[in-house]
């Protein structure tokens, strides 16, 4: 139910408060604040609810609360534990996984469309980890908990049900203190199902339900790690085509082991050796500008890494001066390491000792910031670099972990970012209620301009679960419309639109003209930022089309489809992806493309994915050859149907 998709009631006054009801203009100023975030979407999707008539009050009456409580859900700040007992409409009300997942409910049951957002308790899990019960993606009676780990777990929904079953009995062990040997071998064998099949749901398109997987593997190898677990994802970023996606089960388990490192440290010297092979990996990998390794690094405990042999800071700052790295790369290391040495030297309670660790990354930041300007000017990429310079040295001027407010270029040299504050602007007339308008605008502000990753993943997750996706899409059409030269800059545009999740006709036309014009760049002369671009384009379209093994209006699948089928095929077949390595990322990015948009046969004709799968077996590539063999492998049955990806489980035992 976006904006666009249906009528909205005549005479609804969308901003205006109705009885009973009060009216809180929401604020993000800070991309670190979860609070800021989760009150966002919170807001974001009751304006939507109420553009057809549904109002606050009666999202309350759905929940079996009273308005109040909704109300002070709005309040900041949001804390943890549990709300009041008698909500005077005042006090804030904690966001509580119980209370996300009976607000999902009641705003489900009165606008089903809403159902494909994933849901305000699913939002709560990526920002927040899940490290508490209330969060569990599946509630069940206790009593039903052995009885549906007996079942098979043959669909996705399965899965995350009895990875939630299982995470229920885990828990309360942990948060006592208790030893959880007999649990993990009552389960041995159920928990090494459901870990690989989250594995296989968790590196398809990032939909709400399969990054709600990576995070429950991580979960659950916290509570149930031996060999076998940690060789099944190890093994997974090693060898799986989507293995690049299970760095954030690692990310996710250090984060739940911080607070009790002594119990967790069987797995310090699993996850240092991984690391440790990151840049082999990311050679190897699909989607090797992703960062993802460099997200685990910045979380590393430092008593993984002490100050007198920082590991960690030896390889953040060596991604970031690798010519071979990309923005997106680079402005994570730089950022993260800043980041990080912050969290580890609180400024409130520093030593001497502490002090100087600061200063010194400190000042090699700033050297780094005087060589991107000076690389800057021998690169195609020159824009994202002068860019990252200039916001990692406002954060070092202004002693703050993370950007919130940007620093003006000079709009001479950068007129991509006039370009951008248009497209921000252009939001200004998209009937988006001025409650939540400014903080849209701030978050799409991230989406484009943030160079630290997680934080701007952070703005995609709070803007998608808010709902208005389609006046963001709109404004991300304006950027890449206007915006023809910096392919950093159309690099987060389209990475922004896959993550969106929006399948209708307007995207369907951005991608493919999107597609055309990277494709076209390549012919003039292939540079390392338009293989990017190349390869983004490419697997937005994975992402956005793919989804769910193909898109719920198939009709805008055939368009992406039309419109593109002549650079697939000549990308598939040419020898431009052959002969060149530096095409193989784009390969890799052809093979994921083809495999989750994959349709079945009809009338006994080879769909297009199966072809160029087939076409792309002989690769001189070994990651993208690789690739191409799994896929087909499982995908398409004999009958000629698309297999779920569940289905590689079962081809691989």
């Amino acid at each position: 139910m976006n904006p666009g998709e249906r009528t909205a009631v005549e005479g609804v006054d969308r901003d205006a408060a109705r009885p009973g009801e009060e009216r809180i203009r929401h604020r993000v100023d800070d991309i670190d604040d979860v609070g800021q975030l989760m009150r966002y979407a919170l807001a974001a999707q009751l304006a939507r609810l109420e553009r057809y008539g549904i109002s606050q009050n009666a999202v309350a009456r759905g929940t079996g609360s009273a308005p109040a409580k909704v109300t002070g859900s709005l309040r900041g700040p949001t804390v943890n534990g549990a709300s009041p007992n008698r909500p005077t409409g005042r006090e804030p009300v904690a966001l509580t996984g119980d209370w996300l997942r009976n607000l999902d409910r009641a705003i489900v049951a009165l606008a089903p469309d809403t159902e494909s957002l994933g849901g305000l308790n699913s939002l709560g899990i990526r920002l927040r980890g899940l490290a508490r019960n209330d969060s569990l993606p599946a509630h069940l009676p206790a009593g039903w908990t052995w009885e549906i780990l007996q079942e098979d777990a043959d669909t996705e929904f399965a899965v995350l049900v009895q990875a939630s079953a299982l995470l229920s009995l885990f828990m309360p062990v942990d948060h006592a203190r208790r030893s959880s040997s007999e649990l993990r071998q009552k389960y041995k064998r159920k928990i090494h199902t459901i870990a690989e099949r989250l594995a296989l749901i968790g590196g398809a398109p990032p939909t709400p339900r399969n990054i709600d997987a990576l995070v429950l593997l991580g979960s659950l190898t916290k509570y149930a790690y031996d060999a076998d677990l940690g060789d099944l994802i190890g093994g997974g970023l090693r060898t799986s085509p989507l293995g690049f996606r299970h760095w954030r089960v690692l990310t996710q388990l250090v984060h739940l082991c911080e607070d009790n490192l002594t119990s967790s440290s069987h797995l310090k010297g699993w996850v240092i050796r991984l690391l440790r092979d990151a840049d082999e990996l990311r050679r190897r990998s699909v989607c090797p500008g992703r960062s993802l390794d460099l997200e685990l690094a910045v979380v590393i405990p430092q008593s993984w890494s002490p100050p007198e042999e920082d590991w960690v800071r030896d390889l953040l700052i060596a991604r970031a001066t690798d010519p071979g790295s990309t923005i997106r790369e680079r402005g994570t290391a730089a950022l993260g390491l800043w980041q990080r040495t912050l969290v580890h030297n609180p400024r409130r309670h520093q030593d001497d000792a502490q002090a100087r660790r600061v200063r010194e990354v400190e000042t090699e930041l700033r050297d780094l910031v005087r060589w991107f300007r000076s690389q800057a000017a021998d690169t195609a990429a020159a824009g994202g670099l002068r860019w990252t310079a200039a916001t990692l040295e406002s954060v070092l001027d202004a002693g703050t972990p993370v950007c919130n407010t940007w620093p003006t270029p000079d709009p001479e040299d950068e007129s991509w970012f006039g370009i951008v504050r248009a497209a921000a602007d252009s939001l200004d007339s998209q009937e988006i209620p001025e409650r939540i308008l400014q903080p849209t605008k701030a978050l799409f502000m991230h989406l484009l301009l943030q160079n630290a990753v997680v934080q701007r993943r952070r703005a995609v997750d709070a803007l998608l679960s808010g709902g208005w996706t389609g006046a963001v899409v709109h404004a991300l059409e304006h950027v890449l419309e206007h915006e023809k030269e910096q392919s950093w800059l159309r690099v987060r545009a389209l990475f922004a639109i896959g993550f969106l999740q929006r399948r209708d006709n307007t995207v369907a036309q951005i991608l493919v003209q999107a597609c055309k014009e990277a494709h076209a760049k390549l012919a003039t002369g292939p540079t390392d930022a338009r293989i990017t671009e190349m390869h983004a384009v490419l697997f937005a379209i994975g992402d956005c089309f793919g989804a769910g093994f193909g898109a719920r209006d198939r009709g805008n699948l055939k368009t992406v489809r039309a419109g593109t089928a002549v650079i697939l095929r000549e990308l598939s077949t040419g020898d431009a992806t052959r002969v060149d390595p530096r095409f193989h990322p784009v390969s890799r990015a052809l093979a994921y493309l083809l495999t989750f948009t994959a349709q079945d046969r009809r009338a006994g004709r080879t769909d297009l994915s199966e072809e160029l799968l087939e076409a792309l077996r002989d690769h001189p590539d070994d990651t993208t050859r690789e690739f191409c063999e799994w896929a087909l492998q499982y995908r398409f049955g004999v009958d000629g149907k698309v297999r779920s990806l569940l289905h590689a489980a079962d081809t691989e035992n």
